[in-house]
């Protein structure tokens, strides 16, 4: 989805997904990638994962708050610790947490309990540990949540509980603020998506840097085919076109037969692949090394965990992130000290650490302002969406009427070390004054169904899809 970081990108790709299909698309090909190590490939995923699905248990209660009483806040913590994405759900929680250590686990005088379960990039299985965290465990309200389509489960089940979900990791499927089979009084986006504005903005930069004719590269799953479509749309729009697309399963351990096979008249790839398929993507091309500039829209092989690995093979990328690594602010220093000293083993951060960390940031000082009091669980969702503050990522607020967090943008080149520190920043797109596309627009376009139909687009066929 960074003053923090270029590494970014509002969206998505932070709007990481699973593998079920969005809203009003047909159901995706469930992967064995999102299954835990040792299973089997995943099983379709049942009605309780689609959002149109009934959610919650007759009678489901959230648990009343305690503050009077000043017993801890406690707050169940849902993203993925095992599966193909665990370094992203790791470092999203560490951070988190960091933030919160600092503060001595404590928030207007109150204690803060952190709730973690796995959900291991499979939709039903958020589904499951959400509820055993609002009806067993009693947490206050839910955060963390990486894929989009863990989302699309966990959602309407959390406005029937209601129970505040406040997402700090991914989710950035454009549907997830405007359908109201998801969107809800109880959900909360403290990151981006491209309802923002964020994906247009850079698709038009990519666009004057020259590209032409472009490939996408996408991992098959639906939440990220909305954000693949969301960066597509605008590109086309303003002249540029798709020669091929490809769409690896997130499972993919070896992406040589899909750089291999790039096609030969385009000048460009688009990259949507996060986690561990980023350094995937970039082993590979640095072994066949296609005449394509790569543009990193998602915080894949550009994400410092990802550089950490890659090196010089990512030197010349363009990476787009709402963090960076080369930030030398007071703030910056204090955090990034306080994170080399508990995870030496993890040098460079991440998009994912700065999310973690800046929702922290965010949700503290909402409970500050209600004085530690979550009685109100919609007091507290509607004070996360009045939020005007300085993050780890520089201005921050939050656009109720799209849910999705409003922050700055860095588009970033990987320099010739592949030092994620030493990356050059090229464009700064302000998050709190880019122009917001238009609700009506975001609900007529049909984003996360256009796979296999962008070869050939043009801005015609773009407007025939709205009619």
């Amino acid at each position: 989805m960074k003053q923090s970081s270029l590494l970014g990108l509002v969206l998505l790709l932070a709007a990481c997904g699973g593998t079920t299909a969005a809203p009003g698309s047909a159901p995706a090909t469930p992967s064995s990638a999102l299954a835990k190590p040792a299973a089997s490939a995943a099983a379709e995923p049942s009605a309780s994962a689609k959002p149109a699905a009934s959610a919650a248990s007759a009678g489901v209660k959230p648990a009343a708050s305690a503050g009077a009483q000043g017993q801890p806040i406690k707050i169940g913590f849902v993203t993925d610790l095992t599966g193909p994405t665990a370094n992203e759900g790791k470092d999203n929680l560490d951070a988190f947490n960091l933030y919160l250590e600092s503060l001595d686990n404590t928030i207007a005088g109150r204690k803060v309990q952190i709730v973690t379960a796995d959900a291991a990039g499979q939709p039903d299985t958020a589904l499951t540990k959400t509820k055993e965290l609002v009806e067993n465990q009693k947490v206050d309200f839910l955060a963390g949540f990486n894929f989009s389509t863990e989302c699309f489960a966990v959602a309407p089940y959390a406005a029937q509980a209601k129970i505040p979900m406040v997402i700090v990791d991914n989710c950035a499927a454009i549907s997830l603020g405007l359908d109201p089979r998801l969107n809800s009084p109880y959900l909360v986006r403290l990151t981006a998506s491209s309802s923002n504005g964020g994906g247009a903005a850079i698709s038009r930069w990519i666009y004057q840097q020259g590209a032409r004719k472009a490939i996408m590269l996408s991992i098959d799953n639906a939440g990220i085919q909305e954000n693949a479509d969301s960066y597509a749309k605008p590109f086309v729009d303003v002249g540029g076109s798709f020669v091929q697309e490809l769409h690896p399963p997130i499972n993919t351990t070896d992406f040589a037969p899909y750089v291999s096979q790039f096609d030969q008249s385009a000048d460009s790839v688009i990259v949507f692949e996060p986690s561990i398929a980023g350094l995937r993507f970039g082993q590979a091309f640095a072994s066949y090394q296609p005449k394509v500039k790569v543009y990193d829209v998602l915080g894949g092989p550009t994400n410092g965990p990802n550089l950490l690995g890659l090196k010089d093979k990512a030197a010349g990328f363009i990476g787009q992130q709402s963090w960076s690594p080369a930030f030398d602010t007071p703030m910056a220093q204090t955090w990034n000290k306080a994170w080399l000293a508990k995870h030496p083993d993890r040098p460079y951060q991440s998009i994912d650490t700065a999310n973690g960390y800046a929702g922290a940031q965010i949700i503290v000082e909402a409970i500050k302002k209600l004085n530690g009091n979550l009685d109100d669980k919609l007091k507290f969702v509607d004070t996360l969406f009045a939020t005007d503050m300085e993050t780890i990522k520089g201005p921050m607020k939050v656009d109720k009427t799209r849910n999705t967090a409003l922050q700055n943008i860095y588009i970033f080149e990987v320099d010739k070390s592949g030092d994620a520190a030493k990356s050059r920043v090229l464009q700064t797109i302000q998050g709190t004054t880019t122009p917001l596309p238009s609700v009506d627009e975001l609900s007529k376009f049909p984003y996360g169904k256009l796979k296999g139909k962008w070869v050939g687009m043009t801005k015609q066929g773009l407007d025939e899809l709205v009619k």
